[in-house]
């Protein structure tokens, strides 16, 4: 299946109105099916995830009719954001990396302002806001940033301004050094959740999925996740007036241990109710 993939993606190069002479979209195009590729994507698979028929997302591949608003639905689904792609055509380069080292990820885990700072950046947040919004010295940032550098994550620029050498989707290691410093972070932070508070917004529920399931409901998170940063760039306009204030977003799936009416008390060993 994944060679008809590939083929899919290099018939479509045949198909579709020529580019415009002098135009980029070929080379940004060659660079998207080269991400596709890598993440081992069907042709089938990505035209469902951008929601478009196969035949439309060939003419695409081919660069004909591809919109601005295309380009951002296929880079995501590469895992790539449309800067990273304009990066990676302006500088001839390979993909960005969308891992780390677990080196790098404890690194990070091991100077909590890199690892912030970094967060803040692959968000399109820039270093000045985040200096304001972590209220820290210029000379602590530049620190942060010199780190970061070093570290092989970003490219330091004049004016404290840097350019981005891991994808912007960076995706971190399943029970590494990062999830682990994750998981503690937010423990600290939810020991100070009053759960009936009125503030406090939440959809709970137990039901039983297979692994299937599962693996659409972990995407459907990711996409929910993209939206809440999108609002987050929108709000970053607003003034504090505005009723802007910092929020604990917290999305999680665990499989149980036990059947859920065990813990109501509904087990077999449990005692009758009384009628």
């Amino acid at each position: 299946m994944r060679a008809r993939s590939v083929q899919v993606f290099r018939s479509a190069d045949a198909g579709g109105d020529p580019p415009a002479r002098g135009s980029h979209i070929p080379l940004i195009m060659a660079a998207l099916k080269d991400l596709l590729r890598q993440r081992g994507l069907q042709a089938k698979d990505v035209a469902a995830a951008v929601g478009v028929t196969e035949r439309t997302l060939a003419r695409w591949m081919a660069g004909s009719g591809v919109t601005l608003r295309a380009l951002e639905d296929l880079a995501r689904v590469a895992g790539m954001t449309v800067i990273d792609l304009l990066d990676i055509v302006h500088e001839g380069r390979g993909p960005l990396v969308s891992s780390l080292s677990v080196y790098q990820e404890q690194e990070l885990a091991d100077n909590p302002r890199c690892w912030f700072l970094l967060a803040h950046l692959l968000h399109g947040i820039s270093v000045a806001e985040a200096q304001q919004q972590f209220e820290l010295p210029e000379a602590e940032i530049v620190l942060a940033l010199v780190k970061l550098e070093r570290m092989g994550l970003v490219t330091l620029l004049p004016g404290n301004r840097v350019r981005l050498k891991v994808a912007r989707n960076l995706t971190w290691r399943k029970n590494g050094p990062i999830a682990r410093a994750r998981g503690s972070f937010l423990k600290a932070l939810l020991r100070q959740v009053d759960f009936i508070d009125g503030k406090y917004v939440a959809e709970t529920n137990v039901t039983r999925l297979s692994t299937a399931s599962m693996a659409i409901v972990e995407e459907k998170m990711r996409a929910l996740h993209h939206e809440i940063l999108q609002l987050a760039q929108a709000d970053r306009r607003l003034s504090d007036d505005a009723g802007c204030g910092w929020y604990v977003l917290l999305m999680a799936a665990h499989k149980m241990d036990a059947r859920p009416h065990d813990f109501l008390g509904l087990g077999q060993d449990a005692p009758a109710s009384p009628t």
